[in-house]
């Protein structure tokens, strides 16, 4: 049977189409003097505004409000062909039948279907004969009718029987997989975050055999009537095994999807218990990749006990954590100055995030922003960062931060929404896109991500300028600064920290620097600590510094 959505959706189409039909064919001549013209215009218009009303409710209409919707489609095809006062007209009114037929073979269970038919059929017997139709033709037009919406609903209903469970009317593994892959395959082409979580019922073989199948088949349907209505439209739902259910969740992160699969094993029926894996779509992976991951967890949740949820590359839940944590101001932004080497001047800042943890105490970023990264926490995380930085340039004036600098996550770039939610940042706080920079690492390009590069367009389109932050510390640096738009290099630390104490030179450098410049890109040196590296690098040029020997990362406030 069709879906709670398939079923408002085309009950709408069919009463929109045909009030269309039978306002617009009152404008068509031929009509007998005796038809009630007006009276069937206001049919129409009854249909069409009925289904103004039931295709926006489709998805939450409970299925048992569509039997009254489809008998009332019914009765007014019959008071319209009583309306027409004509058998030839009748005859072509009648046809419309047909699809009150048709829709309630494919909407309904056997029975309730076998009734609308058998209802429909006796409103077309009696209208028609009330019409004076030939006998040969009402009869033939019947069975014409019940025959092609019979055929139509079995040829459907077979072919839903080979993509559905038969238990749960759920989707089984063939059906499930042919709905999921595409949303993975859409999800990793615009960069959303996509979860996948694979539920079974513990010791289902056991209590089969104490109770019965009748018993087991009534916890799977119960299961999944409760899971359903739980997951609506948000996701996919499919049993793909003997007691094993999986869900595809696209645009959610593993913190939510933990937190969906805990609500969804308490809603198993009394009796018996669920455990579940979760697992998040990670970039290049395949739909197989990514359900062996979920496999892998929920062993892990079998083993370390039942009745829990396990994230794949996050056994103690931290994801939910974390982003509990950015909800609840748990994070704060620490800023590290970056000066003018010439005379020593502070320029801009750098936010680096920390999160102040109310057991575990300060948290370094070491510690949370791979685990953000894994489990798709990065995009609250970024989201905040971002914001509050902003916000404190502006509160802080020119003369205070400056411009500000915060480090992307190739995940944010990857993302469609993030240039939208850049230029939302900008609105809400009022900062000039030239005070924000954006830092990323050489480990987030690839050459066949144009999508970065797309993304890395539009910040600096804004006026907000980009830097590649760690330059020389990947392999393939020179290709990445012909490849990529970007303002500003930011020399990675080991190079600053390689300068020899008794020498003022270091042709490294030196030639970073040099190229840094002929490519008409701002230089930054990260990592200084001394006076003499200070020195060293203003006698070769480098624009600007950064490093303990000018501040640590503090507070806006310190």
């Amino acid at each position: 049977m069709a879906t709670r959505r398939a079923v408002g959706g085309l009950t709408s189409y069919f009463y929109l189409i045909g009030g269309l039909a039978a306002v617009g064919a009152t404008f068509v001549p031929g009509w007998p003097d005796a038809a009630n013209l007006a009276g069937i215009r206001v049919i129409g218009a009854i249909a069409m505004a009925a289904a103004c009303v039931l295709f926006p409710l489709r998805a939450l209409t409970p299925r048992w409000v569509y039997h009254p919707s489809v008998t009332a489609g019914t009765v007014l095809i019959t008071v319209v062909i009583v309306l027409s006062h004509s058998a030839t007209i009748g005859l072509g009114v009648a046809t419309i039948y047909a699809y009150v037929m048709l829709d309630s073979l494919i909407f309904f269970g056997w029975l309730g279907a076998g009734l609308q038919v058998a209802f429909c059929a006796a409103a077309a017997a009696w209208s028609l004969h009330h019409e004076e139709v030939a006998l040969p033709a009402l009869v033939m037009l019947l069975i014409t009718g019940m025959a092609c919406a019979f055929v139509t609903a079995w040829l459907s209903r077979t072919s839903s029987a080979a993509h559905h469970d038969q238990v749960t009317r759920l989707y089984n593994q063939r059906g499930f997989e042919l709905r999921a892959a595409p949303q993975l395959e859409a999800a990793e082409r615009r960069g959303e975050p996509l979860a996948y979580i694979l539920l079974d019922l513990d010791d289902f073989k056991a209590f089969n055999d104490r109770n019965g199948k009748h018993v087991g088949d009534r916890v799977l349907r119960g299961c999944a009537n409760s899971w359903r209505e739980l997951i609506g439209s948000s996701g996919i739902l499919g049993r793909t095994g003997g007691d094993q259910f999986a869900v595809v969740l696209r645009g959610v992160g593993t913190g939510p999807a933990a937190d969906l699969a805990d609500q969804l094993r308490a809603r198993v029926p009394e009796g018996v218990t669920a455990s579940a894996g979760v697992a998040r779509m990670m970039h290049g992976e395949t739909f197989s990749t990514l359900r062996s991951h979920a496999d892998v967890a929920l062993l892990e949740a079998k083993d370390s006990g039942r009745d829990r949820t396990v994230v794949h590359g996050d056994p103690d839940r931290a994801a939910s954590e974390l982003e509990a944590a950015v909800a609840g101001g748990q994070m704060v932004l620490h800023y590290q100055p970056v000066v003018r080497l010439s005379d020593r001047e502070r320029v801009s800042a750098e936010a680096l995030v920390r999160w102040n943890h109310p057991e575990k105490g300060a948290v370094a970023p070491g510690q949370f922003v791979p685990l953000a990264e894994r489990t798709g926490a990065i995009h609250a995380l970024g989201a905040w960062t971002m914001r509050e930085a902003a916000r404190d340039a502006v509160a802080s004036g020119e003369d205070g931060l400056g411009s500000v600098a915060v480090n992307l996550s190739v995940y944010e770039l990857r993302s469609p929404e993030f240039f939208e939610r850049v230029r939302a940042t900008i609105a809400e706080t009022g900062i000039e896109p030239s005070r924000l920079t954006f830092e990323i690492t050489e480990g987030v390009f690839d050459d066949h991500d144009v999508r970065i590069a797309e993304t890395l367009r539009e910040l600096r389109s804004l006026g907000a300028r980009v830097a590649i932050d760690d330059f020389g510390a990947g392999y393939s640096s020179l290709r990445w600064l012909r490849t990529f738009p970007s303002d500003i290099l930011k020399i990675d630390a080991s190079f600053v920290w390689a300068i020899p104490e008794d020498s003022d030179e270091d042709p490294m450098l030196a030639a970073i620097i040099g190229m840094a410049k002929s490519l008409g890109k701002i230089c930054v040196a990260e990592g200084i600590e001394t006076e003499h590296q200070a020195d060293v690098l203003t006698k070769l040029g480098c624009d600007l510094g950064q490093g303990y020997l000018f501040g640590r990362p503090v507070p806006l406030a310190a």
